[in-house]
């Protein structure tokens, strides 16, 4: 796809080969290269665990003159998966370059810490503000760039496609070229927690381009993460994005205040009683509550006719404790099904009707 003249944020967000190479121009060979054994390219990398390759990155006088742009691409190039997460890793933490840890603790049989890795800092791979820039452009790979059909704007996430062509060990035929296909993304965008690096090596042709092959499983990866039963981040930040406000005092108010309050609000509500002139007696959730009006509508009632008093009469069940509402309906021999834990917010059988014995009544529940 052409995209014309682009600006620093839009070759990384498109990815492309052309804006990326001439950026490798502009810093020049040498500085490119420091630039990547900062971030750790092309030496082993110094963790606790043996059997780690280096991977490829020869000295700049070894280079031809399609060097410089090849490398800035992903040719020319051998990265391993841990040296791209541990870069990524110092992109996401502000810029410090920090040891691999791939085992944390030992202990012995009867739990007796043996021996503990504690977070190393190597050094800094560039200053505050260049980091930062970088964290805005892989965030807007995402928003507008090649990951876009993947973005997940509660969590938010930032990472980068790459799509490397290694040439085919076949001399027939005229598939000269096979393909690394990668994406290496981490979540949140604001807060990061993890770091994921997805690699197909050699994919079929159809799913040479990390965006139909690397990217779908990043998502799949991070999502089953999220998913796990004692990650809250999910829930956390889908809080956050909600509209909170704060539950205004229907008490004391005729059902028609009551009704054009929460209406010039935008507050949805449930309310237990018809006649108008009647008074607020019943609220949930209580006055001060924040909550969101974009889930269960707002309950509230009337008096309550002195249903509770009445042994003939369904009472109104709404802001009282699963406590009370079970002795309730023990007094009054009333069939009962409790759904949810809290107080009550609502209930199946309204309130001032004839108690009749044969009928359930399911009231339900939930945290005020």
């Amino acid at each position: 796809m052409r995209y014309g003249p682009q600006n620093g944020e839009e070759i990384i967000a498109h990815s492309s080969n052309v804006g990326i190479a001439k950026i490798a121009e502009k810093m020049g060979a040498d500085v490119y290269y420091s630039f990547l054994r900062n971030l750790g390219f092309g030496q082993t990398a110094r963790t606790n665990f043996y059997g780690i390759k280096k991977g490829t990155l020869r000295p700049t006088y070894k280079w031809s003159q399609f060097s410089l742009h090849s490398i800035s691409y992903g040719q020319e190039i051998g990265v391993t998966q841990l040296q791209l997460a541990n870069a990524y890793c110092a992109i996401a933490n502000g810029g410090t370059l920090m040891k691999p840890i791939i085992i944390k603790r030992i202990t012995d049989p009867n739990g007796k810490l043996v021996e503990e890795e504690a977070p190393t800092p190597i050094r800094k791979i560039a200053s505050k503000k260049s980091i930062k820039t970088m964290q805005g452009f892989l965030g807007k790979v995402f928003e507008y760039g090649t990951a876009k059909r993947y973005n997940n704007s509660t969590i938010g996430l930032a990472g980068k496609t790459g799509t490397a062509e290694v040439k085919s060990l076949k001399t027939r035929g005229s598939d000269k070229w096979e393909y690394t296909s990668s994406f290496v993304g981490y979540l949140p965008i604001d807060d990061p927690k993890y770091v994921i690096v997805v690699t197909y090596d050699k994919p079929k042709r159809k799913f040479r381009y990390a965006a139909s092959s690397a990217l779908p499983s990043f998502e799949k990866v991070y999502q089953t993460i999220l998913d796990l039963p004692d990650n809250n981040l999910k829930i956390t930040y889908e809080i956050r994005q909600k509209n909170f406000i704060s539950m205004p005092s229907l008490i004391d108010m005729t059902i028609e205040d009551a009704k054009d309050l929460l209406q010039a609000k935008n507050i949805n509500y449930h309310c237990e009683t018809s006649d108008n002139k009647r008074i607020v007696k019943t609220q949930f959730p209580k006055a001060g509550t924040s909550f969101s009006p974009d889930e269960r509508p707002v309950s509230f009632s009337s008096d309550k006719f002195d249903t509770e008093n009445n042994d003939e009469l369904i009472p109104n069940y709404i802001g009282m404790s699963l406590r009370e509402a079970m002795k309730l309906s023990l007094s009054k021999n009333i069939k009962t099904n409790i759904k949810g834990s809290g107080v009550i917010y609502k209930q199946s059988l309204k309130a001032g009707l004839t108690i009749d014995s044969e009928k359930l009544l399911i009231l339900e529940a939930r945290a005020n």
